[in-house]
């Protein structure tokens, strides 16, 4: 939904892009004249009409900018500041793969010589309040000509698959219940992409094909499965999903996980099947296109229209299902081949297989920001393509985040609070009156968090009860799995929290809501 302003903000960057064009430019055929001539004179009058030209746009500009709400005041300010002196039609990613990066810590300070015993510190990962971290880097800020701000300082450790010694040091910070990352797996890394594969024309191609397949079985009276998962609804599927689904978000960028079947009679935060989007070719165009689209001919719009897919692969039990699987989304599983057994043998990505519930995968395009939120399940999360920016929170900071703690409730263990919105951030003015919302938002800037950018190839591990809050850098491929809840004894030396503080924060014990982990619906 577009804000009502939004009209009205880019009349004034257009007025803002003219004043820059009609200052100090003389019409060639004067210049021209004065080279043959050498008219002096001519040259004074011509200079002084053209600065006289740009005195009344910059005269008209500021009559208009005074007559602006303090919203819109912010958001020309922003434009203006990010405005570079050459405006290119189109420009390439950021490019967050190399990023300029500061990393507090390495693998390395772990690893111990001797094998003693290695402890996680109480005090990682170093946290900060939301507040600060929105603050250094603006929720919003995704042009090119508004990058992440460099160095990017890294609190979370990440770990080398190759190396033996770290990923002993890893699997200690897993049974912790802490974040990390790990790189370097077989699968996700570049070398291993065969030639020719995971660009827009091989993903193009391959999900036409399963457009081809869902629409035949959408066509077939006897199949109910792929009709309600292109329309988005519950799913209850005995085995693996095979087809995929795209929303559109009703509020901008911000999007938040519903249970269709608690709404009531509301209107669902999101559009699912959205007209325009019936083909995956539709829906990855539009998403490429935000992201080359961008600079002050284009900037950035939170308010625009926003579309996110999501597709699921449920754990298959037989060759015959990872068959049917493979026919259409082998493409996948071959980059997350740590994600799938078919003799449920554990891995270090999935470890505890009996309560694995197969791939999730979600398909972002720039700015798409899923609301924060927190799950029952150990998550692995891998990112295929593109880069995605994870806040996270212990379950400690559950008070401080507005989460909806009714199970009766549509968004249960959601926030619905877009922390963009946050005062003295880019959609600060969008609460207008909402003096409720303002004062959450206000707690929330409080809560103690750490953030990371997931780049491709990365696999981040989020522990069960840890809050995260998502958005996509730029269009973005990326698959999770999900390996249950640690054992309640586990729970009493966690150091963050863990589950005791979801009860205390919610008033009740959260077991694993079962219809999450299963339906296709999860905006991770």
């Amino acid at each position: 939904m577009k804000s009502d302003h939004a009209d009205h903000d880019w009349e004034m960057v257009n007025a803002r892009k003219y004043d820059k064009r009609g200052s100090g430019r003389l019409p060639l055929a004067m210049v021209a004249l004065c080279v043959f001539a050498g008219c002096y004179a001519l040259f004074r009058v011509g200079l002084s009409l053209s600065i006289g030209s740009a005195i009344n746009v910059n005269k008209e500009s500021k009559v208009k900018e005074q007559q602006l709400t303090d919203h819109e005041k912010h958001v020309l300010a922003t434009v203006k500041r990010t405005q570079p002196q050459l405006q290119p039609q189109v420009q390439p990613r950021f490019d967050y793969n190399n990023m300029v990066t500061l990393s507090s810590l390495s693998a390395g300070d772990f690893i111990n010589e001797a094998e003693a015993e290695t402890e996680v510190p109480s005090t990682y990962p170093k946290l900060s309040p939301l507040r600060s971290l929105l603050s250094n880097w603006d929720q919003n800020a995704l042009g090119v000509f508004s990058p992440p701000p460099e160095p990017f300082v890294e609190e979370l450790l990440t770990f080398d698959f190759q190396d033996e010694a770290e990923m002993e040091v890893a699997l200690k910070f897993r049974e912790a219940e802490v974040p990390f990352k790990v790189r370097n797996i077989p699968g996700l890394r570049e070398e291993d992409i065969p030639s020719g594969a995971w660009t827009d024309e091989f993903l193009n191609a391959k999900f036409r094909q399963v457009d081809d397949q869902v629409d035949h079985a959408e066509s077939s009276v006897s199949n109910t499965f792929f009709s309600a998962l292109r329309g988005g609804g519950v799913v209850p599927s005995p085995g693996p999903r095979l087809g995929y689904t795209v929303e559109a978000s009703r509020l901008g960028n911000f999007f938040l996980w519903y249970d269709p079947r608690k709404l009531r009679g509301k209107d669902p935060p999101q559009v699912t099947s959205p007209k325009g989007m019936r083909t995956f070719r539709e829906f990855w165009d539009h998403a490429r296109k935000r992201d080359l689209n961008d600079g002050p001919n284009d900037e950035y719009d939170p308010n625009d229209i926003h579309y996110y897919a999501q597709l699921g692969i449920g754990r298959f039990k037989s060759e015959k299902e990872e068959e049917e699987v493979r026919g259409r989304f082998g493409f996948i599983l071959d980059r997350v081949p740590f994600f799938r057994s078919t003799k449920g043998v554990d891995n270090f990505f999935v470890f505890n297989f009996e309560k694995n519930k197969g791939i999730q995968c979600r398909i972002g395009e720039r700015g798409v920001t899923a609301a924060d939120h927190y799950d029952s399940g150990r998550n692995m999360v891998a990112m295929l393509l593109g880069a995605k920016r994870y806040i996270l929170s212990p379950p400690s900071s559950c008070p401080d985040l507005g989460i909806e703690p009714s199970r009766e409730d549509s968004s249960y263990r959601h926030s619905r609070l877009d922390f963009s919105m946050m005062e003295g951030m880019s959609s600060e003015g969008m609460l207008r009156g909402d003096e409720e919302k303002i004062k959450k938002l206000k707690r929330a800037g409080n809560a103690m968090s750490v953030e990371t950018v997931v780049k491709e190839g990365e696999v981040l591990y989020i522990p069960s009860f840890w809050f995260h809050y998502i958005t996509s850098l730029q269009s973005s491929f990326q698959c999770n799995s999900r390996s249950g809840t640690p054992s309640e004894e586990d729970y009493e030396w966690k150091i963050h929290g863990g589950k005791k503080a979801i009860v205390d924060c919610l008033g009740h014990d959260p077991q694993p809501d079962h219809h999450h982990d299963t339906q296709n619906r999860d905006h991770q």
